[in-house]
């Protein structure tokens, strides 16, 4: 799985050096903070100034997505906003928080929120088991951890086959679904991220919220 971002992320910044969108040194740059922060590349030459959403849309003509699963369901949402995706750790439980919230972990000198992602959408949740992954994401400057049944990959969609506004996912808060992605074999259901996450709130010190637990 790692070694797809590193290779997606690559030719993401070949594609933009090549348009002519950013500078030898600016693509240098970014990988060097890449380095440091673990942050997907897109994303930060975004913070960097360097480009804007709209440039890694027309670069890539579509949306890099990370495409997982949800029980028997494929869904995605943009690879812009993943830092990494970790195996499933045990967590420590917070007191007094939605059910969708299973607790907290520190990742990386960090404090993390974990979010059962299936129970964020009211959609049945599944067992934990070898294939649960926590898929670490950043959104309006907070890192979470969205546990997910299995990732699969990361891969280019063309906007051309991507649909907004289905009609047929009445049992997802419509706010929450950016539209659906087809290809040939099946329908991805892609994800707005910064809607699902920008409802909820968390304790102000979550880890001293744990120890209390």
């Amino acid at each position: 799985m790692a070694f797809i971002e590193r290779r997606q992320e690559r030719s993401l910044g070949e594609l933009l050096l090549q348009s002519g969108m950013i500078k030898k040194d600016e693509l240098s740059r970014a990988l060097q903070e890449q380095q440091r922060s673990a942050e997907p590349l897109g994303k930060i030459m975004i913070r960097m100034g360097f480009i804007s959403e709209q440039d890694v849309l027309q670069a890539l003509h579509g949306l890099l997505v990370v495409i997982f699963h949800l029980g028997k369901e494929d869904f995605a949402f943009e690879a812009l906003f993943v830092r990494e995706i970790i195996r499933w750790r045990e967590v420590n439980k917070l007191p007094s928080m939605p059910q969708f919230v299973a607790g907290i972990l520190q990742h990386r000198e960090a404090i993390i929120p974990i979010v059962n992602l299936s129970r964020r959408l009211g959609l049945p949740s599944g067992p934990v088991n070898d294939d649960t992954r926590i898929i670490v994401v950043e959104s309006a400057s907070q890192i979470y951890g969205l546990v997910v049944d299995s990732v699969e990959s990361v891969m280019q969609l063309p906007m051309e086959h991507i649909e907004s506004n289905p009609g047929s996912l009445q049992r997802i808060n419509p706010r929450y679904i950016y539209g659906v992605g087809k290809t040939e074999k099946r329908l991805i259901t892609l994800l707005q991220l910064t809607n699902i996450m920008v409802e909820m709130t968390w304790p102000a010190d979550p880890g001293k919220a744990a120890e209390m637990s």
